[in-house]
């Protein structure tokens, strides 16, 4: 087979035969049972990096054509056996033949005289070989070739001077002259024709700026597709693992143009910052990771399932994920590391299908009710346990586990179903989507913190829905995963500022060890209250391995539903104690609009301030009100009172001014915040502080190199990463695993400085102390190593604990005062891991300094 590197012409079907072209040959096999049907040698057949050019091969009913040097073989489907020989017409013109389709009887094809671009555009009678029609160009782009509704679309490189300011005219009205001149010299403009698939003749030709099409980091070549009339030209880029530029934006001037099939005119144009080659599936634009409505732009979106907002359709596809998505009707087909897909009509996450990888381009079709894989890791060093061909077939009965993406945050939870301890997201019959937890990772996967602790000994556990049966249920897959030893869970259901919320809670359990009552009897506490006292799982379900729900409603929350759950015993042993699947939430009304409230920095020299005082109302009704501001002593506030108008489903922001009003010493001072309803009752309060630091003034500086050497890569170092590690080591301090943080600040202070303080972002994983910060000589991004990494010096701080995402801050017991720079390194001190997020992450470690 070939390396997957080439990334060779993808795989065809036709009538039950699957068509694969390998290291100088084509083979073809029955798609039902992979029984090879024959094989044709040709030599140097292969045609390399089709992702950035076209492909060479092409099927009918009855045929399979290959296209290979300066002539196209048509074969039998069903022998092999060599039917036809098309030559490229007029041959002396020299060149190779380069695209190549067919429909209807008729063999198009082109004339290039090197990648990518061709120089004619011919199409050919299939039965008698005759030449039907030839289109010469200028330098036509291949990958831009399409065809369809007995139409070929194109565009070429051949654009006069006056087209051009035709095409640029709109863009330019809006410029400076010297910025109109530029834009006239530079802008890729082309022209796209659209020609008569029979007899050859134009039909419109167009010229059109391609701005965002062509050119951009990782451009390769410009792109077209047709359907329903709908022609879309689009950029193609190469498809790398570029999530880091995807999170930073550098994808947002890749521009997508739909254009009227039928006379050229601009159906919508939009700057989508997609991430490889997009597609087009039934009526909508698929534009990784967005779709969108094919005719009008409109992005596609649906209901977020926990918070019931309406918000942009998005999919993942984590891990490594090189070529872009193939697609049925109903189905997403690319690489995520393993094989994976996504069901369209499910929309319940993509699903892996693991051991197995895909190729580095598109090495899967879909046809004869099958999806085909064949093998395509030839050249992969990964130690992947499947190099073989798969293929799928239907079935009724789902079994997959997914990860699920989308775009918007949980809260304020509508609606929440945690599958505790499973393999992945999945939906039951009634539509409702499971998370599982902990959440699987991956870009793009959705992410939420909730916090389970257990009693001595216990844990997450989970077993095959295949091998354990749970009864009365009609998903017992729900409860083959778990948590057993479970003393409590807390569930993120508010966010700050957003009011309190009345719940149902549903709690899933089965006992999956013990078939005795009294085995496993606990209590349960929603929000501190007792909802469940002596529940002995086995005696209320009946039996062993059997399913139970217990329903408590008037669960009010604020910000986290806690569960509490104990027994008799100080520390029962986890197949005693207690056990959790699955927990519903859902919520019956909003008892009140939320309210967040600023905090204010001022100084003599900056003695005013202004913020917006936030107000949600997630409530069925409007609120009026009014929101009153009550300042400390030594301040004063305006508006102290205002009216407020806040719809149901709306947020407002109401600015509020604080203004020094005397003479207040340096220091901390209250400000509250009440949101009154009409009848002067207290919807809501919230409190925070005005800073005040009287002569000295305050600048925040951000690290400008952060990275993070290790004994394991002592010749290199990580400074690209999202996250740096910080580590003692996997045993003891200094063994293979040991890892120092390095972080740089540069220092320019219009002032005296008086204290400095370390601002840091933890990346998700905690620690008993995260670390000693400590003084370092000068260093260099590019050159500093494990080896020659500069030692620890005076510890300046230490970080402390650790908790999961949190922000941590560590004054420092330094001078900056004549400094240009401040280097540090973060010295483990324990073997308990941790991390901290970057720059790379857009939020680096950052340097408080006060001065004055």
């Amino acid at each position: 087979m070939i390396s997957r590197h080439r990334r060779a012409a993808a795989p065809l079907t036709m009538n039950g035969v699957l068509f694969v072209q390998g290291e100088h040959q084509v083979m073809a096999y029955d798609a039902y049972n992979g029984i090879l049907l024959w094989e044709r040698k040709i030599p140097n057949v292969v045609r390399d990096i089709v992702s950035h050019d076209c492909s060479n091969l092409a099927a009918d009913e009855m045929s399979f054509f290959v296209a290979t040097g300066g002539k196209c073989l048509r074969l039998a489907a069903e022998t092999g056996d060599i039917l036809n020989t098309y030559a490229i017409p007029d041959p002396k013109s020299g060149g190779r033949w380069g695209y190549i389709a067919t429909e209807g009887g008729t063999l198009f094809g082109t004339r290039t005289p090197r990648k990518r671009d061709c120089n004619a555009l011919f199409a050919i009678d299939v039965a008698s070989g005759e030449t039907l029609w030839v289109h010469q160009g200028k330098a036509i782009h291949q990958p831009s070739i399409s065809l369809g509704d007995g139409r070929v679309f194109f565009v070429d490189d051949n654009t006069a001077t006056q087209a051009r300011r035709e095409a640029l005219k709109r863009r330019v009205g809006q410029l400076t002259p010297a910025e109109a001149e530029r834009v006239l010299k530079d802008a890729p403009v082309r022209t796209a024709l659209c020609l008569d698939a029979v007899t050859g003749k134009q039909v419109w030709s167009r010229p059109m700026d391609l701005t965002g099409g062509i050119g951009g980091p990782y451009w390769s070549a410009l792109g077209s597709m047709v359907r329903n009339d709908v022609l879309v030209l689009f950029g193609i880029y190469m498809d790398g693992h570029y999530w880091r530029d995807f999170f930073a934006g550098q994808f947002e001037s890749r521009r997508i143009l739909a254009i009227n099939a039928g006379d050229g005119s601009t159906l919508w144009e939009k700057h989508i910052g997609y991430r490889v080659r997009p597609l087009i599936i039934n009526e909508t634009l698929h534009a990784e990771p967005w779709a969108y409505d094919l005719r009008t732009g409109k992005q596609v979106t649906r209901t977020n399932p926990i918070s019931g907002r309406e918000e942009p359709w998005q999919f993942a596809r984590p891990g490594h994920h090189c070529g872009c998505p193939a697609a049925s009707p109903n189905v997403l087909f690319f690489r995520s590391q393993h094989i994976g897909y996504y069901d369209l009509v499910g929309d319940h996450g993509v699903t892996h299908f693991s051991t197995q990888r895909t190729g580095c381009w598109i090495n899967f079709i879909f046809g004869n009710g099958l999806i085909m894989v064949p093998e395509a890791s030839s050249a992969c060093m990964c130690p992947f346990a499947n190099q073989t061909t798969v293929v799928f077939k239907p079935r009724r009965d789902s079994r997959a586990w997914t990860k699920y993406s989308m775009s918007g945050t949980m809260t304020p939870v509508k609606s929440l179903a945690l599958n505790i301890g499973a393999p992945g997201d999945r939906k039951d019959g009634d539509g409702t989507l499971w998370l599982s937890y902990p959440r699987p990772r991956g870009s793009l996967v959705f992410q939420f913190k909730a916090d389970l602790k257990s009693w001595s000994g216990g844990g997450y556990f989970k077993h095959s829905p295949d091998f354990v049966t749970v009864a009365e249920t009609s998903s017992p897959w729900l409860y083959t995963s778990g948590f057993r030893g479970l003393r409590q869970c807390k569930l993120p259901l508010l966010g700050e500022g957003e009011g309190t919320g009345r719940y149902t809670v549903r709690l899933h359990f089965a006992d999956l060890e013990n078939d005795q009552a009294e085995a496993r009897v606990f209590d349960v506490r929603l929000q501190g209250a007792a909802v469940l006292e002596g529940f002995d799982l086995v005696r209320a379900a009946g039996g062993k391995n059997r399913a139970i729900v217990r329903e408590f409603s008037g669960i009010d929350v604020t910000d986290v539903l806690t569960i509490d759950l104990a027994t008799k015993a100080k520390n029962p042993p986890a197949q005693k104690g207690p056990v959790l699947q699955a927990i519903e939430v859902s919520r019956e009304r909003m008892l009140t609009a939320g309210l967040l409230a600023p905090s204010f920095l001022l100084n003599n020299a900056g003695p005013t301030g202004t913020k917006d005082v936030r107000i949600a109302n997630h409530k069925d009704a409007a609120f009026d009100g009014i929101l009153r501001v009550k300042a400390p002593e030594g301040f004063s506030v305006v508006p102290s009172d205002v009216p407020v108008h806040v719809p149901t489903g709306e947020e407002k922001a109401l600015p509020v001014t604080v203004t020094v009003a005397g003479k207040p010493a340096r220091g901390d001072y209250p400000l509250t915040f009440r949101l009154l309803r009409k009848d002067g009752s207290v919807e809501a309060e919230a409190k925070n502080t005005i800073e005040f630091l009287g002569d000295r003034q305050r600048v925040v500086v951000k690290a400008v190199s952060d990275l993070y050497v290790g004994a394991s890569f002592p010749k290199t170092n990580r400074h690209t990463n999202a996250t740096v590690l910080l580590d003692g080591g996997h045993s003891k301090i200094g063994d293979d695993s040991h890892h120092v943080v390095y972080l740089k600040f540069p220092l320019d202070v219009p002032g005296k400085p008086l204290s400095a303080t370390l601002r840091l972002f933890n990346g998700s994983n905690p620690t008993s102390n995260g670390g000693n910060v400590c003084l370092t000589e000068p260093w260099e991004e590019a050159t500093i190593t494990y080896e020659n990494r500069p030692l620890p010096g005076r510890v300046l701080g230490n970080v402390g604990r650790v908790e999961s995402t949190a922000t941590l801050v560590v004054p420092l017991d330094i001078s900056l005062e004549g400094k240009q720079a401040l280097y540090l390194a973060i010295d483990p001190i324990n073997c308990d891991g941790t991390d901290y997020l970057t720059k790379e992450s857009a939020k680096p470690a950052e340097l408080v300094i006060e001065f004055q």
